[in-house]
This record gives C-alpha cells, sequence and structure tokens, in this order.
C-alpha cells in the first residue's frame, strides 16, 4: 500500500470539506424537513394518485396547497400514519 503524507494544512482543509458534507447530507436527508408532493407520497407508500385525492376528500391526511400544487410535510404523513394504525 502507498502512503502519502499530507501537511497539516491540507489534513485541515480536508477535514473542513468533509465536515461540510457530512451537514448538507444530514440536512437534505432530514426527513421532518422534507416536503413531499403527491406524486411523492403515492411512491412512498405505494398507493395511487386517486387514493391520496380521496383521503384528502376524506380529511384523513393533512396537506397544504398553493395554486394547484399540493404539498404534504413529513409530519402530516406521520400523523396519517399514526391515525391509521391496524
Amino acid at each position: 500500500m502507498d502512503y502519502k503524507l499530507i501537511t497539516v494544512k491540507e489534513y485541515q482543509h480536508l477535514l473542513e470539506k468533509l465536515n461540510g458534507i457530512e451537514s448538507t447530507l444530514k440536512e437534505k436527508m432530514n426527513p421532518e424537513k422534507k416536503i413531499y408532493s403527491t406524486e411523492d407520497l403515492c411512491n412512498l407508500l405505494g398507493v395511487s394518485p386517486r387514493t391520496v385525492q380521496k383521503w384528502r376528500t376524506d380529511k384523513a391526511v393533512e396537506y397544504s396547497q398553493i395554486n394547484n400544487k399540493i404539498f404534504y410535510s413529513w409530519t402530516q404523513i406521520q400523523a396519517f400514519l399514526e391515525n391509521h394504525k391496524a
């Protein structure tokens, strides 16, 4: 195995970059901050858009609407799933 020596300054720079990448990944992978579209929700739960529409009509799942676009927050999805435990 080959080894390469790096300076302390290079090591610190590398460490800063890795910490930045870690922070970005944590932020993007935090499901509580994620906003889902109807298509996302269908894929997540394996249901059709018509099923999700019925849930909205029946007020089974909370949602937000901006113009014609409908959104669901992770907390709304969790509440829906908690309310429909078998």
